[in-house]
């Protein structure tokens, strides 16, 4: 939650054991304990001030348990606070979240209950808020049985043989079951704003059209056609029984109809029901591999007659695998059909949306260039990452891979397309959480004479010594660090002597293959500096340079590095060497075959990035590194948030624990620093630190 703290940490809330006084204060006292509803009063920052001897009753607490405590010790569900948002945004969002619009309350001893809650600004005390509490544990059992009631009748709904469709009072289709869908030949389509005249066409043995749901809500009954009764779909007609009943609302006024048609015939019944099992998977409703193959073809033929462009999306889920050994199978499921329904709300209703494996999804969007593909993914990326599934006392939220895959005049296959998207998918989670990758023949020609151009320009670059290291110090914090610590960084200079930052040519480097001679040139440039200083200067430095993972995967490289280091005269700790988290577990083996190797000469490593990317602490504990740097990413906001905070203080904490030193990077103002040193961190880096310099100004200075 937002939190202006102090250098600390702490946010600046009452004190404990004081409360504000005045007659004020007295009157709210005595309304407190009046109550019939649990009460309880915070200040702005979500601490609780008062509490009335009901809310305590029902919880099991003493008061001196939680007076200056957070709310979130008797709400756990509640989220943080938006960026320059309020606490009471807070309050009314995990009320909207709640499935029933309840707060989950805990009692003292775990125990869950159901709260009715009413939010009201303090008339006393500016900034502070009043809760009003209800237990409505009862009610909210019966929802739950009704919840329950509700999903049992959804499984029929979607299991049975019969076609069953729900109509408005005007005949508009508001929902109908597979079945239903196959007969009428709508498949997979979307079906909102349909009139049921127009997909619906019974006739009797005459050839007379019948309406049995006009019929029903005329006679405000329901109504049977169980002879002489045809459906006609694509010049067929197919004998079918039917009935319609008119649905009413609790005061007993008709709001629509339900109407369930079986195929007279059993063989036809029968039929329908495998040819939509055959096409579609049983658990999420959605088109299933076998079929998604066939839609990839008919789209990769529309490409190569209509000279058309599609698209194929394949997401993988994160953390559905852990949701569904911790939860068990029922919260996978649940999460399964959820996933599936976001995702068709998601793209155009004649888009193809498919389960694909066992956590996979797959999109074929119609008619997409691959500018509009990225921005359908990046909104499918924000839909799953913003969606959470309440599940019993937890919420659930899994994250996502999204690989993207080019349908073209030039496209061979759908095995090909399909291929292609999952080997884009994992591309995507190797390069962390929640990305998306997009081949870059994908983004069409522009893109690729993009690519072709910043790989020639790197290779002049190379070939013309067109690279400069700067160095940016890394400084003790706790007055017990080395004599001068910094870290590498490469600069690419243009023909006319000014600097490329690193964003615009490290990612087509990496896309080229270019990335292992900068890391080879920069690793000759510090050793050759190193060994032109005075031996007592050099002796008081050390210097990180930052490997690629495809550095690291090089056995040639590491022959390299080992024959230079015995060549130069320089003790080999005065050289650091810094692997970002998802390389070193991406490449994990050939890691810690690198890191030991060179650990044998006396360098050091650093695990840069932590946190960002693919954080696994059983992997931490397996590679021998010596440091681990703190993403700058939860530096940069932890004195405004709370979750920063506590993960800066916990990642720093488990480090020390495994004997290994920290470093926090991006520190970018005096209270993020006083909060560094408070919580013991060992090292700082950052802009407010010390900016980057050219490396022989830094270590030929004072």
């Amino acid at each position: 939650m937002t939190s202006h703290r102090t250098a600390t940490g702490h946010a600046p809330h009452p004190q404990p054991g004081k409360r504000p006084g005045g007659r004020g204060h007295k009157v709210f006292q005595t309304n407190l304990e009046s109550s019939e509803l649990g009460i309880v009063a915070i200040d702005g920052y979500g601490f609780i001030v008062a509490i009335n001897s009901l809310l305590l009753e029902l919880l099991g607490f003493q008061e001196q348990e939680l007076i200056d405590k957070p709310l979130r010790l008797l709400f756990p569900d509640l989220d943080d606070v938006p960026e320059g948002g309020t606490f009471r945004q807070a309050l009314e969002t995990a009320r909207q979240h709640s499935r029933d619009g309840f707060l989950s309350g805990v009692s003292v001893d775990g125990t869950a209950s159901k709260f009715d809650v009413w939010i009201f600004d303090s008339a006393s005390h500016l900034g502070h808020l009043t809760l009003c509490c209800r237990d409505v544990t009862p009610q909210a059992d019966l929802q739950d049985a009704l919840h329950r009631h509700k999903e049992m009748l959804r499984a029929l709904y979607t299991q049975v043989a019969d076609a069953i469709l729900l109509v408005d009072q005007r005949g508009y289709l508001e929902d109908l079951n597979p079945v239903a869908a196959e007969m009428l030949g709508l498949g997979h389509r979307r079906h909102g704003n349909v009139y049921l005249g127009d997909v619906l066409h019974l006739k009797d043995s005459e050839g007379n059209l019948v309406n049995p749901v006009g019929d029903a809500l005329g006679r405000e009954r329901t109504v049977n056609r169980v002879a002489d009764i045809a459906l006609e779909v694509a010049d067929t007609a197919v004998p079918v029984m039917v009935s319609a009943t008119p649905i009413r609302d609790r005061n007993s006024h008709i709001v629509g109809c339900v109407i369930v048609m079986r195929a007279v015939s059993e063989s036809r019944r029968v039929s329908t029901r495998l040819s939509w099992h055959e096409t579609h998977d049983p658990l999420t409703q959605l088109t299933n591999r076998r079929q998604l193959e066939n839609e990839v073809l008919l789209a990769v033929d529309d490409a190569r007659v209509e000279n058309s462009r599609h698209a194929l999306l394949y997401i993988d889920l994160y953390n559905f695998s852990m949701i569904n050994d911790t939860c068990g199978h029922a919260a996978g499921d649940e999460l399964l059909r959820h996933c599936a329904r976001l995702l068709t709300q998601v793209v155009g209703d004649h888009d193809v949306v498919a389960r694909s494996g066992n956590d996979e999804f797959a999109i074929l969007l119609w008619g997409r260039s691959g500018e509009q593909a990225r921005r359908a993914a990046e909104a499918v990326l924000a839909a799953i990452v913003g969606f959470s599934l309440p599940w019993r006392e937890r919420r659930l939220k899994v994250g996502a891979s999204i690989g993207v895959a080019m349908i073209d005049r030039d496209s061979e296959s759908e095995t090909g397309i399909l291929l292609a998207a999952r080997a884009s998918c994992g591309v995507a989670r190797d390069s962390g959480r929640n990305r998306i990758h997009i081949p870059s023949h994908s983004l069409g020609h522009q893109s690729r004479h993009s690519l072709s151009r910043w790989a020639a320009s790197i290779s002049d670059a190379l070939d013309e010594n067109r690279f400069v290291v700067y160095c940016q110090p890394i400084v003790p914090l706790q007055n017990d660090g080395l004599g001068r610590h910094c870290e590498a960084l490469v600069r690419m200079l243009d023909r006319d002597g000014k600097i490329i930052p690193p964003g615009k040519f490290i990612p087509a480097a990496e896309s080229s293959g270019l990335i292992d001679d900068i890391d080879k040139w920069v690793f000759d440039k510090v050793l050759n500096t190193l060994e032109a200083l005075p031996a007592e200067r050099a002796r008081q430095l050390a210097i990180s340079v930052n490997l690629s993972g495809n550095t690291i995967s090089d056995e040639h490289f590491l022959g390299y590095v080992t024959g230079r280091l015995r060549e130069v005269r320089l003790e080999p700790g005065m050289l650091h060497f810094e692997i970002t988290e998802t390389a070193a577990i991406k490449h994990f083996d050939r890691a810690i075959q690198f890191i030991r190797a060179l650990n044998e000469l006396g360098c050091k490593f650093a695990l840069d990035d932590f946190g960002s990317g693919l954080s696994s602490f059983g992997y931490l504990k397996q590679l021998p590194v010596d440091y681990l740097k703190i993403d700058g990413s939860f530096v940069c906001t932890m004195e405004q948030q709370d979750v920063e905070y506590s993960m800066v203080s916990t990642i720093n904490h488990l480090a020390h624990i495994m004997g290994l030193s920290t470093i926090a990077e991006g520190v970018e103002n005096p209270e993020q620093l006083a909060m560094l040193k408070a919580m013991g961190v060992d090292y700082g880096q950052g802009f407010y630190i010390a900016a980057p310099e050219p490396m022989e100004r830094l270590l030929l200075g004072s």
